[in-house]
C-alpha cells in the first residue's frame, strides 16, 4: 500500500549481506533495490498442518528443512510460540544480543530479534558464528558446569500456575485460591523432562519466590501485578510498555520506507489474528496510558524487575529456571479463530481460552528485561499436539554490583553464554529419553505435507 520500497537494511542484515558481497564483484553486484516487474496473483495457499497452524513463515522454512536457521523476533513470544507450533528450538536472545535496529519494535525493552533452529548445536553454531565471538564460545563452553554441578529451579507460579488477587492487575485470569494451570499433555512432558534431567544429575530445586513484605502474595506477583498507582492511576506494565510504539512505527516508515503516511492509515489496516489477538489497538495504547508511566517502566520498575527476577537465583541458587513453553495444548486453527483452546481450570480442561490468554504470562511475563531464553521440542503428547519446554536464565552476570551491564551492547554480545552452556547438557538429557526426542513438524511429514 504504501508504494516505497526500503531505503537501508535493517542492522541486522548488513554482516551476513557485507559477507556475501566479498564473494562477487563489483561489477555483477546488483543494485540494492532492482526494479521488478510486476507480479501476478499469488499461487493458493495451501494449509501445511490440518490441525496445528504453522506459525511464523522463518520457523516453518526452519522445520521444513528449507534453511537451517531462521531469524524471528520475540516481543510478547514470537520466536518461541512459533518455535512451539513448529517443533524448533527457539532461542530468544537477552536485549540487543543480536542487534535490533531497523527492526520496528514495539517497545524498547521487550523486542528482540532471535532465532529458530532444529537442533540446539545450531544455535550454538550460528551464534558463535553471525555474532563473530568463537573464542568467546568456546572459553563458555570450557567454563561450563557439568550436570552434576548444575541446579534446576522449578517455580509453579506463574508459569505452571496462574492466578491474581483482589485489587490488582487482571486480564482473565481467575482470581486466587483458583487457579489457571498448563493443560494436561504439557503437565506430562515437562514432568518427564525432569525426571530426564534428574536422572542425568541435574538437582531440581522445587521452590518458589519469596513473599519478602509478608503480604500474601510473591514477590513477582507484587512486581507483574500488583504494583499500585502511578502518577495517579494503576500502573501495568503491559500497558505502559509500548507507550512508544506509534512513534517507533512512525520513524520506521520514515527512516526505512523514506515515505510520508499517516499514523492512522497503518493503524486502519491491521486487522485481528482470530477472536484474542487485535494487534492495531497496541497503537493506540497512548489513549490509556502516559508519559509519565512510560518513563516508570524504562526507569525504577525496570531496575526493580531484574532484582526481582533475580532473587530467585539467589535466594536459592539455582543456575536456570525450568518451565512449560505455554499453558495450552498447540493451537489449532478453529481454536485460534474461536478462542477455543484448552488449558485446566482448578484441574478441570476447559476449552475457552484465548490466544492471550493461553500465551499472556508464557511469553509476556519478564519480556521487559534481558533474559535469555530457549524452547526446547519434547515431541508430541498422547494427542498428537507438539509440546516444547523453555529454559530461563538470570539477568545479567552473578554477582554484579551495579546494572550498567544492562546499558552496555558490549556485554550483550556475550553476556548469555554462560546460560547457553549451561543448558546444553540439560537438553541433551532431556533428549537421551527416546519418548522426549524432537520429531519433525506436520508440515515436513503429515498430512498435505510440503512434500506430498
Amino acid at each position: 500500500r504504501l508504494g516505497r520500497r526500503r531505503t537501508s537494511d535493517r542492522t541486522l542484515l548488513r554482516a551476513p549481506h557485507a559477507a556475501a558481497s566479498t564473494q562477487r564483484s563489483r561489477r555483477h553486484r546488483p543494485a540494492l533495490h532492482p526494479q521488478r516487474p510486476p507480479r501476478g496473483p499469488p499461487p493458493p495457499r495451501r494449509r501445511a498442518s490440518p490441525r496445528h497452524p504453522p506459525i511464523g513463515a522463518g520457523s516453518r522454512a526452519a522445520a521444513a528443512c528449507a534453511a537451517p536457521v531462521a531469524f524471528t523476533e520475540d516481543t510478547g513470544g514470537s520466536t518461541r510460540h512459533p518455535s512451539y507450533q513448529n517443533h524448533n528450538f527457539g532461542y530468544d536472545p537477552s536485549r540487543n544480543h543480536y542487534p535490533n535496529h531497523g527492526n520496528p519494535g514495539m517497545s524498547y525493552t521487550n523486542d528482540q530479534v532471535g532465532i529458530n533452529t532444529r537442533t540446539f548445536s545450531d544455535i550454538l553454531a550460528f551464534d558463535a558464528a553471525f555474532v563473530g565471538i568463537q573464542a568467546e564460545h568456546a572459553a563458555a563452553a570450557l567454563a561450563a558446569k557439568t550436570i552434576g554441578q548444575i541446579k534446576v529451579g522449578v517455580p509453579k507460579y506463574p508459569f505452571v500456575e496462574m492466578y491474581t488477587f483482589d485489587g490488582c492487575n487482571n486480564y482473565g485470569w481467575p482470581t486466587y485460591p483458583s487457579k489457571l494451570t498448563v493443560s494436561e499433555g504439557i503437565m506430562a512432558k515437562y514432568d518427564a523432562s525432569i525426571a530426564a534431567m534428574t536422572a542425568a544429575g541435574a538437582t531440581i530445586i522445587d521452590k518458589e519466590w519469596l513473599d519478602a513484605d509478608g503480604n500474601g502474595r510473591n514477590d513477582v506477583a507484587d512486581n507483574m501485578l500488583c504494583v499500585g498507582d502511578v502518577n495517579g492511576a494503576p500502573y501495568d506494565v503491559f500497558l505502559a510498555t509500548f507507550h512508544s510504539f506509534s512513534g517507533q512505527v512512525a520513524e520506521w516508515v520514515r527512516g526505512y520506507l523514506n515515505t510520508t503516511v499517516a499514523l492512522k492509515d497503518i493503524t486502519d489496516d491491521i486487522y485481528t489474528a482470530g477472536a484474542g489477538h487485535g494487534p492495531g489497538g497496541f497503537l493506540t495504547i497512548g489513549d490509556v496510558t502516559d508519559e509519565t508511566r512510560f518513563r516508570f517502566g524504562i526507569g525504577p520498575y525496570y531496575l526493580d524487575t531484574i532484582d526481582v527476577w533475580n532473587s530467585y537465583f539467589d535466594t536459592w541458587g539455582v543456575d536456570v529456571i525450568f518451565t512449560p513453553a505455554q499453558f495450552c495444548d498447540a493451537f489449532t486453527y478453529e481454536g485460534m479463530a474461536g478462542s477455543t483452546l484448552s488449558q485446566r481450570l482448578d484441574g478441570v480442561t476447559t476449552y475457552d481460552s484465548s490466544v492471550s490468554l493461553c500465551n499472556f504470562v508464557a511469553y509476556c511475563a519478564y519480556k521487559n528485561i534481558p533474559v535469555p531464553k530457549v524452547t526446547v521440542p519434547v515431541g508430541t503428547d498422547a494427542s498428537g499436539n507438539p509440546v516444547s519446554v523453555e529454559f530461563w536464565g538470570r539477568s545479567g552476570p552473578a554477582g554484579a554490583t551495579d546494572k550498567m551491564w544492562a546499558f552496555d551492547d558490549t556485554y550483550a554480545k556475550t553476556g548469555d553464554l554462560p546460560f547457553l552452556y549451561t543448558i546444553k547438557p540439560l537438553v541433551e538429557a532431556i533428549a537421551a529419553d527416546p519418548s522426549l526426542v524432537r520429531v519433525d513438524a506436520a508440515l515436513v511429514k503429515g498430512v498435505g505435507n510440503l512434500f506430498a
